[in-house]
């Protein structure tokens, strides 16, 4: 619920959910798998926007997924959409491949996220996008993994077998870029990304 209001009231994130929104009507979704909804926010945009077949809400948590499918209950008719309860660093038994994927503000919140990219490689292939956010250095106490800064976020992700098409970087505050280290600024971060 706190990261829900704060997509809507923090510049950052803000920022983040527009350029989704810009970007999702951009492409041809049929199926499309959202991982750690959290709220539902991003999926009801992409349920709203596109003409999907089928969605699937994926998360550990089964509160999340109450939230999610309140948030998008009123498609239930028109779309096919599946839930999902599972923790998505360890073994999934998924076997469709999804065109589109929903990665937001996830890989923080976990000690191995090269697992969940794993996992993700088994059901998506090269025509799959992933719409995937973050942030670097952003020292909250549920941020098990910390990136420093944007640089070594993007290595991560080309490191583990993914191409950035497209990138966002948001700070938390109007400051010039120059000052972003030295002034300890959190960032947002958020891209598209395909398999390399």
């Amino acid at each position: 619920l706190g990261l829900l209001v704060s997509q809507m009231l923090w510049r950052s994130h803000y920022k983040i959910v527009q350029w989704y929104y810009l970007h999702i009507k951009r492409f041809k979704i049929k199926k499309l798998l959202e991982i750690g909804p959290g709220h539902g926010l991003l999926s009801f945009l992409a349920v709203k926007e596109k003409k999907l077949k089928e969605i699937m809400l994926c998360d550990i948590s089964k509160s999340s997924i109450n939230f999610s499918k309140n948030m998008i209950k009123d498609y239930s008719k028109k779309i096919n959409i599946k839930y999902f309860i599972k923790d998505f660093t360890k073994k999934i038994n998924l076997k469709e491949i999804y065109d589109f994927v929903v990665l937001g503000e996830v890989i923080e919140h976990v000690y191995n996220p090269e697992k969940i990219l794993k996992n993700l490689k088994k059901i998506i292939d090269k025509k799959s996008v992933i719409f995937l956010s973050t942030c670097a250095n952003c020292p909250a106490e549920d941020h098990l993994y910390r990136f420093k800064d944007v640089k070594e976020i993007r290595s991560f992700l080309k490191r583990n077998g993914f191409k950035i098409l497209r990138d966002l970087v948001s700070p938390s505050e109007n400051v010039p870029k120059k000052f972003w280290k030295k002034e300890k600024i959190a960032i947002n971060y958020c891209c598209l990304l395909k398999l390399n």
